[in-house]
């Protein structure tokens, strides 16, 4: 399962995911191979590239479940993805340029935390349509480029009760509002909690390798500050309301920063998100970013953004990596499918990254996670076909 490869944390646990997954799966799929490309209009943002080769697998639809990249000089998604507005928006303005290469992305409103109480900073919500985000054994991916300006980890100790939650899932109950049980991950609240639903009810577990609570590197957990980072978090629901079989998976820049089950020192329970045994078993309202509350000293200079926010109920997915193997590459920008077979992906091209495709290489991703190890080199700066010419 090449989705882990790279870092020792993640090689670790490569066999022990892919036992699992073939456990869950008599079929079997090729690694994706990459054979060549093909395109009109050249090497450049928005233009579509055919992909062909050979175990990509099947996606359908083909287009992401949400795609907003904000270049359509409006906070809302793109209609390159199946949903083409924000179930919510809050605390969030769009913003022209300051993204990645300079260009547009959401900015967060700084917060008026001054006073006693707290105050919750929901952002850029996506209701799940046809099904929830925790459906028994689905897998599902999200994607974002984020920006902070301030450091997450110092607050820890602090008393300033920093709670922010870069990924968050809620129940809504019969009347539509939030309610527990929840998803949170990345709980900076004095401590690297998270809180999620076992298959045994509402427990807070910790999904890094740490030391009595606390990961072995907070900063990478946290994130680099005043930079824009990409982050994915990855996961697979438990099979049945009462396995503790769920995955999932949390990167920064493509580094494994937290996963359950952990490597060191966490054993006990799985990702699941899903208790049927109450009623609130199904996930349904997912936060591309959660929330920064409980904070009455958080300070008004205090923003964040976010960009290329991806979200699918599939782990297949097309990217672009700085380096020419997946391991190796610490900055990626995901790609936008349009048509998906076995033999062939059809994508419109995206970078924020890499300008021009130069150093980029391409990496196409099966429904299993299995990636082509080594990326399909693209040139931006080759000499392009002359197009629109005639034979006489």
């Amino acid at each position: 399962m090449q989705m882990l490869s790279g870092a020792s944390l993640r090689k670790a646990f490569t066999w022990n995911a892919f036992i699992v997954l073939s456990l869950l799966s008599a079929e079997v799929f090729a690694t994706p191979s990459i054979t060549g490309v093909s395109t009109a209009g050249g090497l450049v943002n928005g233009a579509s590239l055919t992909i062909t080769g050979s175990g990509f697998g099947t996606k359908s639809p083909a287009a992401p479940y949400l795609w907003a990249d904000f270049s359509n000089g409006s906070i809302e998604p793109s209609n390159l993805g199946q949903q083409t507005q924000w179930t919510q928006i809050q605390n969030m303005v769009y913003s022209a340029t300051g993204g990645p290469n300079n260009g547009p992305y959401a900015a967060g409103i700084p917060l008026n935390l001054t006073g006693s109480g707290s105050d919750d900073a929901w952002a850029l919500a996506i209701d799940a349509k046809g099904f929830t985000w925790n459906d028994l054994s689905a897998r599902y991916y999200v994607f974002k480029k984020s920006f902070r300006n301030f450091d997450v980890e110092n607050y820890l100790g602090t008393g300033a009760q920093l709670n922010w939650k870069p990924f968050r899932i809620w129940n809504l109950n019969s009347s539509g509002n939030l309610a527990y049980p929840d998803w949170a991950e990345g709980s900076f609240n004095g401590n690297y909690e998270s809180e999620g639903i076992s298959a045994y009810g509402t427990t807070e577990v910790s999904p890094y390798a740490a030391v009595n609570g606390v990961p072995t590197n907070p900063a990478l957990v946290a994130g680099p500050v005043s930079q824009w980072f990409s982050e994915e978090n990855i996961w697979q629901v438990n099979s049945t309301t009462t396995s503790n079989d769920g995955l999932y998976w949390w990167y920064v820049n493509n580094q494994l920063v937290g996963q359950l089950p952990v490597n060191m020192g966490w054993t006990t329970y799985h990702f699941i998100m899903r208790d049927d045994s109450t009623s609130n078993g199904s996930m349904i309202r997912l936060y591309a970013q959660g929330v920064a509350a409980n904070a009455p000293s958080f300070p008004l200079t205090n923003a964040f953004g976010m960009d290329d926010i991806y979200v699918d109920n599939t782990w297949s997915r097309v990217m672009i990596g700085n380096a020419s193997t997946w391991a190796a590459s610490m900055v990626h920008d995901v790609e936008i499918p349009t048509a998906w077979s076995d033999g062939s992906v059809s994508v419109i091209l995206h970078n924020d990254s890499l300008p021009s495709f130069d150093g980029a290489y391409l990496y196409v991703f099966d429904s299993n996670g299995n990636v082509n190890p080594d990326g399909y080199p693209l040139c931006g700066s080759c000499p392009q076909p002359p197009a629109n010419l005639t034979a006489n």
